[in-house]
């Protein structure tokens, strides 16, 4: 009852739900049944006894969606090679406009990279959102402004030194 009750619920495709419940269960069973001893679903392959580690079915799964959905995008070719534009060097507006952004991405991300464990994703992340909200132009974030780019890579290339 448990089992399909799950397979219901699993969303708005009640066969995926069940070939989902049928695979995990198949998957479960593999190895040594502990009642009898004997080996189950090994097919002969002695690596197979102690069962599969759920990790590497994890990493499958996921590796397998993602492979599946990047070459299902190879068929569609509609991507443009787009010309860069600008200035090899930065002009004095941008100057300007960046100094503060790496100086606050600076004090975020080396205290942040100096914890043990602390990574530099959560200090990016925590850079551009303020100067996201410091920001007198919101409408230019997610489109290239210069205090988005400037001040989360300060802030990433600081937690790397805070390590």
């Amino acid at each position: 009852m448990a089992f399909t009750s799950v397979a219901v619920v699993m969303g708005a495709s009640r066969v995926r739900g069940f070939i989902s419940l049928f695979l995990g269960l198949a998957l479960g069973v593999i190895g040594i049944d502990a009642m009898t001893g004997q080996a189950r679903m090994t097919f002969g392959l002695p690596d197979l006894l102690d069962g599969v580690e759920l990790t590497v079915v994890l990493v499958s799964v996921f590796a397998v969606g993602e492979i599946l959905y990047v070459a299902s995008r190879f068929r569609h070719n509609d991507e443009q090679i787009i010309p860069i534009s600008g200035k090899a060097f930065m002009t004095r507006n941008e100057w300007a406009r960046s100094w503060k952004p790496w100086l606050r991405g600076t004090v975020i991300g080396f205290p942040m990279g100096a914890i043990p464990g602390g990574g530099s994703e959560l200090p990016t992340m925590l850079s551009y959102s303020l100067e996201k909200n410091l920001s007198k132009n919101k409408d230019e974030f997610g489109h290239g402004a210069i205090e988005g780019v400037a001040g989360p890579e300060a802030a990433n290339n600081a937690a790397a030194a805070g390590i």
